[in-house]
């Protein structure tokens, strides 16, 4: 893919929605929150963009949600509480939550991820 430009907030209203890959482009913007939204999403893979702000606490809706992949962005502040909650030995169905905050200059910290690159 070579999509650019930001995510459309209205791919919120794909409720049934499984499966969102849009890694490996040149999006820009924050990720929208009415992605939390997408009740039956099983993988998010938004990896290797160019987003920016912080990782929204909506993002914590997604109760169906197995793969998270954030890394390689340019994302900041805490992975939020609500999606931690979501991790498989927390009682959820998350089991891969991956992003940026794998050093010590990581403007993104995670006390859940499985995996800080």
């Amino acid at each position: 893919n070579k999509l650019t430009g930001i995510i459309p907030s209205e791919l919120g209203n794909l409720v049934h929605l499984e499966y969102m890959r849009l890694n490996e482009n040149s999006l820009t913007g924050s990720v929208p929150t009415e992605l939390g939204q997408l009740k039956y999403l099983k993988i998010l893979y938004l990896f290797q963009n160019q987003l920016t702000g912080k990782v929204p606490s909506d993002l914590g809706n997604l109760k169906e949600v197995a793969n998270l992949r954030l890394q390689y962005n340019n994302l900041k502040g805490e992975i939020p509480e609500s999606i931690c909650k979501l991790r498989t030995d927390g009682g959820g169905t998350l089991k891969t939550l991956i992003a940026d905050c794998g050093d010590n200059n990581a403007k993104l910290t995670c006390d859940c991820c499985t995996s800080c690159v």
